[in-house]
């Protein structure tokens, strides 16, 4: 099957998916109020995992 090229910029954006990984630093949440919070804004999470904990000094 023939890979179709896209016409213009914007079929290309739609034919094309990329992941992206970020590292976000957050007070008092858990992971899934931040998964919620991005879900509302229309961004899919795919995972979130903790990989550090620390404890702060109250303000």
């Amino acid at each position: 099957m023939e890979k179709k090229e896209p016409d213009n910029l914007n079929e290309t954006q739609e034919a094309e998916t990329t992941q992206r990984n970020f590292v976000l630093k957050v007070i008092d949440a858990k992971a899934n109020e931040i998964k919620n919070a991005l879900k509302s804004q229309g961004i899919e999470v795919i995972a979130i995992t903790e990989v550090f904990r620390e404890k702060i000094a109250s303000k």
